[in-house]
């Protein structure tokens, strides 16, 4: 069900793919009784390593829906094989669209996951598989122009931390990897991840097969934003926290149980 409440002006797409037999295609709805005209950017990495940005407009006619695929939509076949993330803006003041990206393989449809128009600091992904016949990954995109530290949690299905790790996102870096290459060795079946940040990001997670192409899944990550702990408050040793300092130039993230004790930080 969409809510006209949830029409973004701006939105992103923290993951979009092709090449090797996958494709993307964007839906964009415009529910309203007036055309809109958006700017669609893209940011990539090709299967070369190279780094791709370009953009488009489209116009939507009032109550319209168009759907396309990505790497038609920035050039076909003149854009090789690449991954990244897009990012859209409703011009002239729009009153904004609801989107979505659909994955697919050849005919068969894996997955769709819905754009994202409000960061957070906080992300819960109620559901992990990684090993025994299963894959899950994370994209996660910086949009601010700092560099933002991330921490990573998995938890098994007892509620156990199975593992964690801090990745540092540079200003704008959109960053995507499975669980097993960002905790080796973990391989949790059932349970959950949190990812915490001093600043807003955006985050997904997809999960599948990994003996086949037959399925892949969005866990719809449960998101808030609160404001981090300023530099020389108390952080409990227990939960962590994500820390900034006072002039908002410096952050950090300490995960669960990484200090000794609750002391200030």
């Amino acid at each position: 069900m969409l809510f006209r409440s949830e029409r973004m002006q701006t939105g992103f797409v923290p993951h979009v793919v092709w090449g090797a037999g996958y494709t993307s295609a964007l839906t964009l709805l415009n529910p309203e009784a007036a055309a809109q005209t958006v700017r669609i950017a893209g940011a990539f990495v090709t299967a070369q390593g190279a780094r791709v940005t370009v953009s488009t407009e489209r116009r939507l006619p009032p109550h319209s829906r168009i759907e396309e695929d990505v790497a038609a939509l920035f050039g076909g076949p003149a854009l090789p094989d690449a991954t990244g993330y897009l990012r859209f803006d409703a011009l002239n003041g729009g009153p904004g669209i609801f989107s979505h990206v659909e994955y697919s393989v050849g005919t068969q449809l894996l997955s769709a996951v819905p754009a994202q128009g409000a960061i957070n600091t906080e992300y819960y992904f109620s559901h992990v598989a990684q090993g025994s016949g299963y894959y899950t990954g994370l994209s996660l995109l910086n949009p601010n122009s700092a560099t933002v530290p991330v921490a990573i949690e998995v938890f098994g299905r007892n509620g156990l931390r199975v593992g964690g790790t801090v990745l540092n996102l540079a200003a704008g870096e959109r960053r995507a990897r499975l669980i097993s290459e960002l905790i080796p060795g973990a391989q949790p079946v059932g349970g959950f991840i949190q990812v915490t940040a001093p600043q807003g990001i955006f985050a997904v997670e997809l999960f599948g097969s990994a003996d086949s192409l037959r399925f892949a899944a969005n866990v719809a990550g449960r998101g808030t934003y609160g404001a981090p702990h300023v530099s020389s408050s108390t952080v409990a040793a227990e939960f962590g926290a994500a820390v900034i300092s006072s002039n908002l130039e410096i952050s950090l993230v300490i995960p669960p149980r990484a200090m000794p004790r609750t002391q200030n930080v």
